[in-house]
């Protein structure tokens, strides 16, 4: 459930950075670009929030990988805050107890400091709390705004079935055939009276029908009502417009969504007008704008529906339509070209807005505290190079996690203390391989010293490299972005090699792997570094640094 909601709001942000780069390139090809290609556009706009497509470098893993190293630094910040203020508190004991204003001093700040800590209390158990239900509110609020559409919709054919009247006019009849026949469908489509309506509607999602009000238009202006509608109905407008409804239900917390919505239904209209006027005259254009008029003036008895599609928006959108409508013309060969090479450079910033920032390989392991008796343990995951062997392997598994894992062993220890080591999927045939078990016993005896607490193993990745060889899979991890293989190996390195992949490092911005191997340099380097990051600005470096204790 936590991924889903991280799928959802990486594709909600990968599709509002698409829909911003399409309403930043609108103002350049607005009154130039067919509004046909405009409205399609935008429904591409929808589809971004919808398909994880991506690819290694994109706008969202960009700004994901910003804002991990940004929360590094944070958390950096607030560990120091934190030892500060324990300092503080810790100095204030200091002070003689028989001075009564030093006492009340510290008592003061002791209520203040407990005081802080309550509220700060109430307000993280408020955030964990909406936090641990975000599947469950998005996932109510989803289903309330799809029964909220589906209950209108529905609402609203039944109340046109009850209310309207099947025409029998064959002049009417005859027309609408002709303009079926013009617009090349073959489909018999249904016309109905209805005096609640007060524009042309187009409704009917499988089996679609054209309702108009009685005696509300002459047969000329009958014959524009038609082709337009016709056009939405062949261009299968309906469809798309519970495609539009559906994307805003599923991101309805997104209010960009809702702005696209108000942009698809403008640009749809304004596109049917423009395959309309196509196939008309200059007086002919000039009557189709009339009759979008004439049905503007008229009030309506019962409320728009997003089930339908109506003849006219509203008087807002008039303006803009009736100046679509006289300023048209054919496009250019030139203008064609421009589109055609838009759409290209459009199409490529589908896949590079983003979507999902792909578990990057410089992502080193969990660090998630546990309690345990008296003392406080951590969840740890690195890489290491044993007898030949790189292991990635993490400890301190909870119960819960220790369970999901099928294929397990029991090492014992030099101080003969057991514990059980569990194989992931890809690597369970090394449960049963002596040399590898053999290399996971050494690795764990060696760590003992630095991690006094080390229980539940886990193995996730073996990889046979021969000494020989260490150099050339070095190489090979680091341009691959592989953090684990490469921190494994670097200790490995000669002094020299190792200098080089730092400088590497430090030039390309490569946080993470920078991080990683703080606790193989000695201090001198690590201050020569420190001092460098200082006079060069690199404050993401010099936290790191600064606080190498905490990688």
């Amino acid at each position: 459930m936590d991924e889903f909601i991280k799928i959802l709001l990486l594709l909600s942000l990968s599709g509002t950075l698409f829909l911003l780069i399409i309403w930043i390139l609108k103002y350049f090809y607005k009154k130039v670009f067919s509004k046909r290609w405009q409205y399609y556009i935008l429904l591409l706009a929808a589809l971004r929030f919808l398909l994880p497509v991506f690819t290694n470098y994109n706008i969202v893993g960009y700004f994901y990988k910003i804002t991990g190293d940004v929360a590094i630094q944070n958390n950096i910040a607030v560990m120091n805050t934190s030892l500060e203020d324990t300092g503080s508190i810790k100095g204030s004991g200091s002070i003689e107890k028989d001075t009564e204003n030093a006492s009340r001093n510290k008592n003061k700040r002791a209520k203040d400091i407990a005081s802080k800590v309550t509220i700060l209390n109430y307000i993280l158990g408020g955030l964990s709390f909406l936090y641990n239900n975000l599947f469950y509110i998005w996932l109510v609020s989803f289903i309330i705004f799809i029964t909220r559409n589906i209950v209108i919709y529905k609402r609203f054919m039944d109340y046109i079935k009850a209310t309207s009247e099947k025409v029998q006019d064959k002049t009417m009849l005859d027309l609408l055939a002709e303009c079926r026949q013009k617009l090349g469908i073959n489909k018999s489509i249904e016309l109905y009276f209805n005096p609640a309506v007060f524009s042309p509607v187009l409704a009917g999602f499988w089996h679609g029908c054209i309702i108009i009000p009685p005696g509300a238009a002459s047969r000329d202006k009958l014959f524009y009502v038609f082709l337009h509608e016709l056009v939405h109905y062949k261009r299968k407008d309906m469809l798309y417009k519970w495609f539009i409804q559906t994307v805003i239900c599923i991101h309805w917390f997104n209010p960009f969504v809702h702005m696209l919505g108000k942009e698809v239904n403008k640009a749809c209209e304004l596109s049917c007008d423009e395959a309309v006027i196509s196939i008309l005259n200059k007086e002919q254009r000039r009557a189709y704008g009339d009759t979008l008029l004439s049905f503007v003036r008229v009030k309506s008895s019962y409320k728009r529906n997003t089930g339908s599609i109506t003849l006219t928006e509203g008087a807002a959108q008039l303006k803009e339509r009736l100046g679509a409508i006289m300023d048209f013309k054919k496009k250019s060969g030139i203008i064609k070209f421009s589109t055609m090479l838009v759409t290209i450079i459009i199409c490529l910033g589908f896949p590079l807005s983003g979507v999902y920032a792909a578990t990057s390989k410089e992502n080193a392991g969990n660090s998630v505290l546990k309690n345990k008796g008296n003392y406080t343990y951590t969840y740890m995951q690195q890489g290491y190079y044993y007898n030949s062997y790189i292991l990635e392997m993490g400890w301190n598994l909870n119960e819960e996690a220790e369970r999901a894992y099928k294929n397990k062993i029991n090492i014992t220890l030099e101080d003969n203390s057991l514990i059980t080591v569990c194989f992931d999927g890809n690597v369970k045939k090394y449960s049963k391989n002596k040399k590898v078990v053999k290399a996971i016993e050494g690795l764990a005896n060696s760590l003992g010293e630095t991690y006094p607490v080390l229980e539940k193993a886990l193995i996730s990745r073996v990889t046979y490299v021969k000494r020989s060889r260490i150099t050339d899979y070095a190489s090979k991890y680091y341009k691959n972005e592989d953090l684990i293989g490469f921190t494994a190996l670097f200790p490995e390195l000669n002094k020299k090699e190792q200098r080089k992949y730092l400088d590497k490092m430090y030039k390309s911005g490569r946080v993470a792997f920078f991080a990683s191997v703080l606790k193989y340099l000695d201090d001198g380097l690590l201050s020569a570094y420190k001092e460098k990051a200082s006079n060069d600005g690199k404050e993401n470096f010099y936290h790191i640094l600064a606080n190498k204790e905490d990688f």
